[in-house]
């Protein structure tokens, strides 16, 4: 899973509804917003630039309505 200096993040919505991806650094800080509002049922692949981030190990956090998944990503450069 490492990567430089982007990755797609891929995620699937059964039912139309509220979603949030968002990155987070090492130590909670939020440092990236990927989506964040109203999503129709599908299969999507987004793209995350990370070119403004730091070598480290970071997090994204997908949150809908009833689900929530984190999981860990790494940038070297």
């Amino acid at each position: 899973n490492p990567f430089n200096p982007s990755t797609i993040i891929s995620f699937d919505m059964p039912v139309d509804g509220y979603a949030s991806l968002k990155v987070f650094n090492s130590i909670g800080q939020e440092v990236g917003t990927i989506v964040d509002g109203h999503v129709k049922a599908g299969s999507y692949q987004k793209v995350f630039n990370a070119s403004q981030l730091a070598s480290g190990v970071y997090f994204y956090k997908f949150n809908t309505e009833g689900f929530s998944e984190v999981r860990k990503m790494s940038i070297i450069k």
